[in-house]
């Protein structure tokens, strides 16, 4: 995994005005003329628009790219709903091998954990395309280390996971050097410690 990447939110929506199609295109082939190789995007970024611009810019550099995506939280009629339920993951996940035009996602985000859905059930509709070989890598973001304990994929070798949160640059001071990605099955737990308003990251290795 590269230790630098692109997210890629802001060129479709989030803070202030989002740059025009041409532009945003301009920044996504400049980062790749630069040496990014890691682009992360989600369903939603402008509700599917990020991923068909992240897709379609860079898709006649797709062997050269780690491309990152998310599930867990859709659009529904304008709004961002967190959704983790096992059909909807299913679907998300051919949506966005669509809209990225490519027929595998490198490494797959559960955007958020839906509280009304066991992880368990969540990460196990993860599975699913990794086993069918459209995802090689499962990503659990902004959950505890109880609850990434829990994901069906910290107990089998078969998959690699990763979390992802966000983080401001000056924090990186507190954050601790990661798991060895050599390791057969290694998963990371990013967490608030509920007695300090700082964020933690914390990296914890499972069999």
């Amino acid at each position: 995994m590269p230790a630098v990447g692109l997210g890629c939110r802001n060129l479709s929506r989030a803070y202030g005005v989002p740059p025009t199609p041409e532009a945003a295109e301009r920044l996504l082939l400049t980062a790749v003329e630069e040496g990014v190789t890691l682009f992360d995007t989600a369903a939603p970024y402008g509700f599917g628009a990020n991923e068909e611009l992240v897709g379609q810019t860079l898709a006649g550099h797709r062997d050269r790219i780690v491309l990152a995506s998310k599930c867990g939280m859709t659009g529904v009629d304008g709004r961002r709903v967190i959704d983790g339920q096992p059909e909807t993951i299913r679907r998300t996940a051919d949506e966005a091998l669509a809209r990225l035009c490519t027929d595998v996602i490198d490494v797959y985000h559960l955007h958020r954990l839906d509280r009304a859905v066991p992880v368990e059930e969540s990460v196990g509709a993860m599975a699913e395309p990794v086993t069918a070989g459209k995802v090689r890598a499962l990503s659990l973001s902004e959950v505890s280390a109880a609850t990434l304990r829990r994901a069906p994929c910290t107990r089998s070798p078969r998959y690699r996971t990763s979390t992802a949160s966000e983080r401001a640059t000056q924090r990186r001071a507190h954050s601790r050097p990661p798991v060895n990605s050599a390791s057969p099955s290694w998963c990371s737990a990013r967490w608030r410690e509920a007695s300090s308003p700082r964020r933690r990251r914390t990296s914890t290795p499972f069999p």
